[in-house]
């Protein structure tokens, strides 16, 4: 049995306390991301499998995977196709989008069912908010596909670099329905400078479904803010005719005005005020079979059960993600117990060990 001097137990002590303070503290800042709704759509004989993920974590994430594992209708794997959410870093209680794509040539018209399985990193550091939608609104061209325009300011105090403007749209039940994005015109802003930017979708038989949308923005060095940071100044301005996506020759509809929706998230939806009927696709959508989002090892969990109709939206609190994050966090506050119960029962040990009468 060692022996140890009983004038550096209390600083041992305190020492094992703080070690574990300071450890269980860094474990538990771990971001997470969950995924909200997904749908899958053909245009061309190309599957697209299109969602919307947020970070439910208190730290920032960057480098979201997406990964789609396609099966036939015999449940044997066809191929999986991976990509990445729109958004590079997704900040606490943020949203992005993901679109991925599966051609015909990679089997695409075989596919009865998917799962989606997320991975990602964890940075502490982020990005700072600073970009800010001023202003937006809506419009149908003679092609019929559905035009977001607006402007967006620089609200940070650094230069935004290759700044880009991303819309997630939804049907009336909350589900998206089809993503696009746009850099801004012009795309570098300095401090207080405003652009304009115009988001296209164009596949028709999407845009028949579309109620609501949803905007948010990035840019090398800033992130998206919901309200406002500062009072808008006036600043150079990108010219009103110019736009990162060219418009049609022929006149647009008028944009009809836009109602926002009375839940504000990260990224606010806007109902079109006259969004027409949902129209079934030509051809018929695939009966999506969705997953829990998982972590960067990609281990199963059971398959949620779908009918023959597109994935209806979930409920407002999205899946949770059993990460890796999450795992280490659960063994860090294991671990901290455990030291924490072995230091008081030595110092238990010790007091009592004190007490005992010696022999004469």
């Amino acid at each position: 049995m060692f022996h140890l001097n009983k004038k550096l137990l209390p600083i041992l002590f305190f020492s094992v306390m703080i070690s574990s303070c300071i450890f269980l503290q860094s474990a538990i800042a771990a971001g997470n991301i969950g995924k909200i709704s997904d749908s899958s759509f053909y245009d061309s004989n190309t599957l697209y499998v299109v969602g919307e993920v947020i970070n439910t974590g208190n730290v920032a994430v960057q480098n979201t995977n997406v990964k789609v594992i396609f099966y036939d209708s015999s449940n044997q794997k066809i191929t999986s196709v991976e990509g990445h959410t729109d958004l590079n870093v997704i900040r606490p209680q943020a949203k992005s989008f993901f679109n991925i794509r599966m051609l015909e040539s990679e089997g695409s018209l075989n596919v009865s069912t998917y799962t989606i399985w997320f991975n990602w990193t964890d940075t502490e550091a982020g990005k700072p908010p600073g970009l800010v939608i001023l202003t937006k609104s809506n419009n149908t061209d003679s092609e019929g596909h559905l035009h977001v325009t607006g402007q967006i300011q620089n609200q940070g105090t650094v230069n935004s670099n290759n700044t880009e403007v991303s819309a997630t749209f939804y049907n009336s039940s909350g589900t998206v329905v089809g993503t696009a994005w746009a850099f801004a015109n012009p795309s570098n802003l300095a401090p207080n400078q405003i652009a304009n930017f115009d988001i296209e979708l164009i596949y028709t038989q999407q845009v028949a479904k579309v109620y609501s949308f949803g905007l948010t923005a990035e840019s090398n060095t800033l992130a998206f803010s919901s309200t406002p940071l500062t009072s808008p100044s006036p600043s150079p301005t990108a010219s009103a005719s110019a736009s990162s996506t060219p418009q049609t020759s022929s006149s647009p509809s008028p944009s009809p005005a836009l109602t926002i929706s009375p839940n504000p998230s990260a990224t606010p939806q806007n109902t079109l005020s006259n969004s027409p009927s949902p129209n079934p696709s030509s051809t018929p959508e695939i009966t999506p079979t969705s997953t829990s989002p998982q972590s960067s090892n990609f281990t199963p969990s059971p398959t949620a059960q779908t009918t023959n109709s597109p994935l209806e939206s979930q409920s407002p609190n999205p899946i949770s993600a059993t990460s890796t994050d999450f795992l280490t966090t659960v063994i860090a506050v294991i671990a901290t117990i455990v030291i924490i119960l072995l230091a008081i029962a030595f110092i238990f040990y010790w007091t009592k060990k004190r007490k005992l009468p010696r022999k004469l």
